[in-house]
């Protein structure tokens, strides 16, 4: 009874050690005297108008089947999940560092990854097009 027992329990251990990973990015955009916003993310962008200044990120990050390290790689030595942003006069275009993302993989296992992005976005903007805000005159 007693090996039944550690086998069971070294059988678990290799899938508690690569269970589900979760990360939360944060990242701020100052619109001081733009009046443009432009956005080329990668996947679904939920938005969210508040009373704030500036566009704020929040991007969670999910991985399963892959140990800690992996995420830790993905999101600060790559910064797959880092938007860029490119300002001229009154124009802001926030971009997707890594706009093709590949699967991950570990070892031979393809891991499975849900990002959600969620962009507050100041309610003195607009929706104007798809992707494009404009400031309210």
């Amino acid at each position: 009874m007693r090996w039944f027992f550690l086998l069971l329990i070294g059988a678990l251990l290799p899938g508690a050690a690569l269970a589900q990973n979760e990360k939360m990015i944060h990242q701020a955009f100052d619109l001081n005297g733009v009046d443009h916003l432009s956005l080329d993310l990668v996947g679904e962008v939920e938005i969210e108008f508040w009373a704030g200044d500036n566009v704020l990120s929040e991007t969670r990050i999910q991985i399963w089947d892959a140990p800690p390290h992996v995420l830790n790689f993905f999101v600060v030595e790559k910064k797959r999940y880092e938007i860029l942003e490119t300002k001229n006069e009154k124009n802001l275009v926030l971009s997707a560092n890594d706009p093709i993302r590949d699967p991950i993989r570990y070892k031979e296992t393809a891991c499975f990854e849900a990002v959600k992005l969620r962009l507050f976005v100041p309610d003195s903007f607009e929706k104007t097009g798809e992707s494009e805000y404009q400031r309210r005159n």
